[in-house]
């Protein structure tokens, strides 16, 4: 169930974000909300497992 919850948490999240980027016509502040609702819905839905390799396109090794 949880699997489930999470892919469609992430769909929602993509749909947001592109529809915040596509719809230029929109308000402003409509468009910001949706792509930041977006990323957020992307990054809750990522499992726990993606975090730690992300930390590391930032450090050198």
């Amino acid at each position: 169930m949880l699997k489930r919850k999470r892919i469609v948490m992430g769909w929602t999240g993509v749909a947001a974000v592109a529809v915040g980027l596509l719809f230029y016509e929109t308000a402003i502040e409509l468009r910001i909300f949706l792509i930041a609702a977006g990323i957020a819905l992307v990054c809750m839905a990522s499992p726990k497992s993606v975090w730690p390799r992300i930390r590391t396109w930032w450090t050198a090794d």
